[in-house]
């Protein structure tokens, strides 16, 4: 006998001996003989169940990322692994499918992606209030910062600065004397 499971076994034609080199051994269908021709084994993508050679699923031999949706291929497949499935990652997260990240603006947080706030990543200057932008980066980008009553943004650096009123509207009459008031006023 040839030793393994599904396995033919044909004598061959005299002269041979009473050996290995007497026999050939061959697998019933659908098995096929492995490399080594030591064993019979289902087909590639395919496993044995209950002596039958079913379509085996990638997915369970070949996760991908718990992020994503595995869609099995049907056999003849690349065996039962990750050529054998196609993964794809669930909204919002991105990447290939066995790895599987929040987009660019955002972090994991318990298994979910949430939007990262820019104004406590980059928070705005003293003086101002901070609006985030939804779906940009959480940077310098990925928020408006607008300066309170009586300031204005200097243009050379992300800086409210007090406004002066005397420079901006001036009393209008001679010898006027103005006195700039502290912010909040109008500017």
């Amino acid at each position: 006998p040839c030793g393994f499971d599904y396995a033919i076994c044909t004598d061959a034609p005299p002269p041979r001996l009473g050996d290995a080199t007497g026999r050939k051994c061959t697998c019933s269908a659908p098995f096929e003989l492995n490399v080594a021709r030591s064993a019979c084994q289902c087909p590639a993508g395919h496993v044995e169940t209950n002596g039958q050679c079913e379509d085996g699923d990638a997915c369970a031999f070949a996760p991908c990322s718990q992020y994503a949706t595995c869609e099995d291929k049907l056999a003849p497949n690349e065996h039962l692994s990750a050529d054998g499935r196609i993964c794809t990652c669930t909204p919002p997260f991105i990447g290939d499918g066995d790895t599987c990240t929040c987009p660019v603006g955002m972090k994991m947080t318990q298994g979910t992606c949430i939007e990262i706030n820019a104004c406590e990543v980059t928070p705005c200057p003293e003086f101002s209030t901070c609006t985030d932008l939804p779906g940009v980066p959480a940077d310098k980008d990925g928020r408006t910062c607008d300066c309170q009553r009586g300031y204005a943004m200097q243009d050379s650096a992300e800086v409210c600065e007090d406004v002066d009123a005397c420079a901006v509207v001036p009393c209008g009459f001679d010898y006027a004397i103005c006195t700039d008031a502290p912010p909040p006023r109008l500017g």
